[in-house]
């Protein structure tokens, strides 16, 4: 039996013949179009994709960029409020556990800068750059001292020196560039400090001061400057990015003086008897990675209390891949350090 369907028709619709008459209207899924083609939206698509990809692009790089901007008008910010001592010191990045990896080996020459003092019981001394304390605690006891007071501006290491407080040593934050006292000292004693202070021959004049007649002067520096690890760290510090990141550059070898500097300025102060020695220290270490380890607890932290973390560790990244690039790989290996040792009486 056929059955009839009344189907409407549009005008350019198509409809389908059935064997039995019109096909019926509900299997019609899209009716059929007469004329030109529709166009693809296939290219409509990719235009927008494009201009997608290329917004976001461009807002990416416009936010990297303005990163930069705010970051460094930060640091001019922070100095125009702060003033210059802002960009020598942002943070104290001393870490007493890293500087004592290698306690043996800088314990020695603090060892041989005290052989040169002379017996003077009952003397007051201090310590310029004590650090932990512990080594300070010694000079104590070895000079039989009525007072020590130690000095240091990292409040990290006094944390740990205040332990050996007590039975006349003492110990007090400060700024040994900035030292003085009006009572005096007897000894005025300075183990692997002194290097940081700026403008040498004004702070000898002013340590001088601070030395009663008869008082006894005893530094002991490191002058390995000249070593590749300080010659590379200083290259750096005057290169993209490290250069706007840390504001001034790193130049301790422009601050320190010759061995013969050092002894014709203790004759200009009027000292009347000097010992100034250079001597080499010869660390035997289990390879290169080591003498990393080693500038990490000293020559690194200039770097680190100026840079961010982030900016810190791409430094060192860097430094590690110049330094290996100059340095054998030898195991062991042989870190010659020098350092001068300078005692003198007033």
């Amino acid at each position: 039996m056929a059955f009839l369907f009344s189907v409407a028709r549009r005008p350019g619709s198509v409809v389908a013949r059935h064997s039995g008459g019109f096909a019926p209207s509900w299997r019609q899924r899209r009716p059929l179009r007469r004329g030109k083609p529709q166009p693809s939206p296939f290219p409509k698509l990719c235009s927008y994709g494009f201009v997608f990809c290329f917004g976001l692009g461009f807002f990416f790089a416009f936010g990297v960029c303005m990163e930069k901007v705010f970051r460094r008008f930060a640091f001019l910010l922070t100095g125009f409020l702060g003033g210059r001592r802002v960009f020598c010191m942002t943070k104290d990045s001393w870490n007493p556990q890293q500087y004592e990896k290698f306690k043996a080996q800088r314990s020695q020459p603090f060892y041989d800068l005290m052989n040169l003092l002379r017996s003077q019981e009952g003397a007051r001394v201090v310590d310029l750059g004590c650090g932990t304390g512990e080594l300070t605690e010694e000079l104590h006891r070895f000079v039989r001292a009525s007072e020590t007071v130690g000095i240091d501006s990292s409040e990290e290491m006094l944390k740990k020196a205040q332990g050996f407080s007590g039975q006349g040593l003492s110990f007090h934050k400060g700024d040994i560039q900035k030292f003085s006292d009006a009572d005096g000292f007897d000894i005025i004693f300075s183990n692997a400090a002194l290097q940081w202070c700026t403008d040498h021959p004004a702070l000898f004049a002013q340590l001088k001061t601070s030395l009663r007649p008869g008082g006894q002067l005893a530094v002991q520096m490191p002058m390995n400057h000249d070593y590749a690890t300080h010659v590379i760290a200083q290259k750096l510090s005057l290169e993209e990015p490290w250069a706007s990141l840390l504001k001034e550059p790193y130049g301790k070898a422009q601050s320190m003086l010759t061995v013969e500097q050092y002894a014709s300025l203790l004759f200009k102060l009027g000292f009347k008897e000097q010992n100034v020695s250079l001597k080499v220290y010869g660390h035997e270490l289990e390879s290169r990675e080591g003498v990393i380890e080693w500038v990490k607890g000293t020559l690194l932290t200039y770097f680190e209390s100026r840079l961010s973390p982030a900016d810190f560790q791409a430094f060192v990244t860097e430094f590690r891949k110049r330094l290996f690039a100059v340095l054998p790989d030898e195991k062991p290996f042989f870190y010659p350090f020098k350092r001068i040792l300078i005692w003198a009486q007033n």
